[in-house]
C-alpha cells in the first residue's frame, strides 16, 4: 500500500523567507552595531566639544566626549572602542600630544582613526602617529564628510 505525503504546513516556501528574513534581521544588526559605536570627542573648550558632539550626532552617530586626554584614555579603558576620534592638542590636564602618544603605545588603542581639530595646524608635526589634521576655524562640512567617511556602516 502506498502512502501519499502531504506536503508539510508552509511547504510553500516559507522556510526559505524565514531564513531570508533571518539573515536580512541579522545584516541589519550588524550595520546597527557598526552605526552604533560611538564618536569620541576630546576637547577642552565645552562650547566646541558640544558643538562637535551635535555635529556627530546629527550625521546619525553616537558621541561620547572628554574634557582632556585623560578623561579619554579612562573612557577608552573601558573598553568601549570609538570608530573615530577628534582631537583638540592644546587641554590641560592632558594635552593632544601625550593622548596620542598613549595611544601609540597600545595596538589597539593605536589602530582608532583619529583626526586633530585645532588651530595650530604647525604643531601637529610633534604627534607620534600620522593623524589627518583639520584647522580651526572649523568648516562644518568638512567634519560631517570625515564623520561620515571613517563612522557610516
Amino acid at each position: 500500500m502506498a502512502t501519499t505525503r502531504s506536503p508539510a504546513k508552509g511547504g510553500n516556501g516559507s522556510a526559505n523567507s524565514d531564513r531570508l528574513s533571518e539573515r536580512k534581521q541579522s545584516a541589519i544588526a550588524a550595520s546597527e552595531g557598526l552605526r552604533s559605536r560611538p564618536v569620541l570627542v576630546v576637547d577642552d573648550d565645552e562650547a566646541t566639544r558640544e558643538m562637535l558632539r551635535y555635529l556627530v550626532e546629527s550625521a546619525g552617530c553616537s558621541a561620547v566626549t572628554a574634557a582632556n586626554g585623560r578623561e579619554a584614555l579612562e573612557y577608552l579603558r573601558t573598553g568601549t572602542t570609538p570608530c573615530l576620534i577628534l582631537l583638540d592638542l592644546m587641554m590641560p590636564v592632558m594635552d593632544g600630544f601625550s593622548f596620542d602618544h598613549e595611544l601609540a603605545r597600545d595596538l589597539q588603542l593605536s589602530a582608532i582613526p583619529t583626526i586633530v581639530i585645532t588651530a595650530f595646524g604647525e604643531r601637529a608635526t610633534g604627534l607620534a602617529r600620522h593623524l589627518s589634521v583639520v584647522q580651526k576655524p572649523l568648516e562644518l562640512e568638512q567634519i560631517l564628510d570625515l564623520v561620515n567617511e571613517y563612522a557610516a556602516p
